[in-house]
């Protein structure tokens, strides 16, 4: 989740309010933590005033580093240069929940504490690296993995159809969407 996460901003694809507004899904590009600048992801994640709080606290490992950054891109190759793994992993899921505090903010109209943010961070990486560890250790886990990914799709017998489908529901926006997939033998 975090790693397509870093993919998405580094290839700017996240939601912001710059990219809504250039699509015509908003209004203004103004980022809603502080509305003084364009919503970009550089700035949603690294350079808004309501962020410099979260980086500023020393339980960060980046509160002296420098706030302007060009894009998201740059930073991340800045951060790969200059923190080891441990702390580059700690960074990527702290820039998550950043995103996802600024989402709480917009949507909820709440606003999570920094020091907060950091510690559920680490807990919440902490706890995936164990997860990891006792899957990793766990022979049977891995068998039932392998049997999953040997499973192919076989097409029905003739007269007969194979029908996926998928839906998901926005209850705050009162929206729904759906897909389905119907096959027959060919």
């Amino acid at each position: 989740m975090v790693k397509l996460f870093i993919w998405k901003a580094a290839n700017e694809l996240l939601p912001t309010k710059k990219n809504l507004f250039l699509r015509k899904v908003v209004k203004d590009p103004f980022c809603p933590m502080c509305f003084k600048e364009e919503e970009s992801v550089i700035h949603s994640l690294w350079e808004c005033p309501a962020t410099n709080d979260v980086w500023a606290n020393d339980l960060s490992g980046v509160s002296k580093w420098k706030r302007e950054g060009g894009d998201f891109l740059a930073l991340w190759v800045r951060l790969m240069g200059g923190l080891d793994n441990s702390k580059l992993e700690e960074i990527a899921v702290q820039l998550r929940k950043v995103w996802l505090r600024r989402n709480t903010v917009v949507f909820e109209k709440r606003l999570t504490c920094p020091k907060t943010l950091i510690t559920t961070s680490i807990e919440s990486l902490e706890a995936f690296k164990q997860a990891n560890r006792l899957t990793n250790s766990n022979n049977a886990v891995q068998q039932r993995i392998v049997a999953v990914n040997k499973t192919r799709w076989i097409p029905p017998t003739a007269n007969f159809v194979k029908v996926n489908w998928d839906a998901s529901l926005d209850v705050k926006e009162k929206r729904m969407g759906m897909e389905v997939i119907i096959r027959d033998e060919n």
